[in-house]
């Protein structure tokens, strides 16, 4: 029994030998630690701050009343006609995108017409134009993306001014014209 409870003390200071070599060989780690690549996919969309533009009371349409005008109040030849105010409200969510500067974009969806070599928003009233100015002299040209704000808003003021190239041709009566602005980075 003493050789026998010797041979098994071997035995088992040789397996414990071996599942120390184990261990260090296969454990955390060790030479043949298991490992598993686990690819791993990220996905985002880059978008730019957005813009909202109201009126100064915050409503989605912007109106231009010129009430009653007299013919001579209507703007020719380059001469100042009957102004009307139209203040927009510019609020954007974030600043401008580096090297982008906030423009807008007027596209006449009611007609066109020509007035003093330049194109102004037509009316329903053969004749008779609409120039938006920013100070009475520079016109926010038509179809054209134009800068207009810095920062992240503000309040644009535009001057609706009544023109026509031949102001005794225009007959009394209502008119209407219309357009959409668009405002985005460029």
């Amino acid at each position: 029994m003493g050789r026998e409870a010797g041979r098994v003390k071997q035995n088992r200071n040789r397996w414990c030998a071996v599942c120390l070599i184990g261990v260090l060989l296969c454990g955390q780690g060790g030479v043949f630690s298991a490992h598993a690549d686990i690819p791993i996919t990220i996905t985002a969309t880059i978008i730019e701050p957005t813009c909202n533009v109201t009126d100064q009371n915050g409503n989605n349409q912007m109106e231009v009343d010129f009430k009653d005008v007299l013919v001579d109040e209507v703007g020719t030849g380059g001469n100042t006609g009957k102004v009307s105010l139209l203040l927009m409200k510019v609020t954007c969510d974030g600043g401008a995108p580096v090297g982008k500067t906030l423009s807008m974009y007027i596209n006449p969806t009611g007609g066109i017409m020509s007035y003093a070599g330049r194109t102004v928003l037509g009316t329903t009233m053969p004749g008779l134009g609409i120039d938006l100015t920013t100070d009475g002299k520079s016109s926010f040209p038509l179809e054209t993306w134009t800068p207009v704000v810095t920062g992240t808003g503000g309040l644009l003021i535009a001057e609706a001014m009544l023109v026509s190239e031949k102001v005794a041709d225009l007959k009394g009566g209502a008119f209407t014209s219309t357009a959409s602005m668009v405002m985005a980075y460029q």
